[in-house]
């Protein structure tokens, strides 16, 4: 269980069944239905939250290709009603506001590369627009080995960071936007799952 109890931290799940499992709960006990699957690459997450009960899912994308792939994909499975997927830039504004707001492996990215907040709080700001009761975004780690592989927190960077790229400075913006429930391994050590109960910020 993830909502509503201590912090917990699970080790390397199997990525999407515990993707699967943790709408589910959403919900089911949260009664979520809407979401917004950011960086949604071909879809996969956007079609598992369709099968785990939501009824309204934006999934969005820089790459035209994949989100080309998910609106072939959504018609097939009929979900023409359902999913709605398009072309975005990290920093975009999106209108409205979801439930759900789910990020993937973005956040190496978006710090100070192909975006350029260059402070989480920023980011966790941004995101807060967009979300009513929950941000779901993956930590990645600078000793992972993607980040490792290109080099570009540090090739990338366009200005001067006003903070570190550290996971302490990363969950000290995410308790600004709410209160962290709970943190899952999802792709090996360096890659973490937050999932932050933004109903709670400001009741600290």
């Amino acid at each position: 269980a993830v909502v509503g109890g201590p912090i917990t931290y699970v080790r390397k799940p199997r990525k999407f069944e515990y993707f699967e499992g943790l709408f589910s709960e959403l919900h089911q006990l949260s009664g979520c239905s809407t979401l917004l699957d950011i960086g949604c690459s071909a879809g996969l997450l956007s079609l598992i939250a369709v099968r785990a009960g939501f009824s309204k899912v934006r999934s969005l994308d820089h790459d035209s290709e994949y989100i080309g792939m998910l609106q072939d994909v959504k018609h097939v499975l009929n979900y023409d009603g359902v999913v709605d997927p398009g072309v975005f830039s990290f920093g975009d504004p999106v209108k409205g506001s979801y439930d759900v707001v789910v990020v993937g492996a973005l956040i190496h990215w978006v710090f100070t590369c192909t975006a350029d907040f260059r402070s989480f709080d920023g980011i966790f700001a941004y995101l807060s627009t967009m979300a009513r009761k929950y941000i779901l975004i993956e930590w990645v780690d600078s000793e992972d080995p993607a980040i490792k592989e290109l080099g570009h927190i540090d090739r990338c960077n366009s200005a001067v960071p006003m903070h570190p790229y550290d996971v302490h400075h990363f969950e000290l913006s995410a308790q600004k936007a709410g209160r962290i429930i709970s943190k899952a391994e999802i792709d090996g050590p360096t890659r973490v799952l937050y999932v932050i109960d933004v109903t709670s910020a400001g009741l600290k």
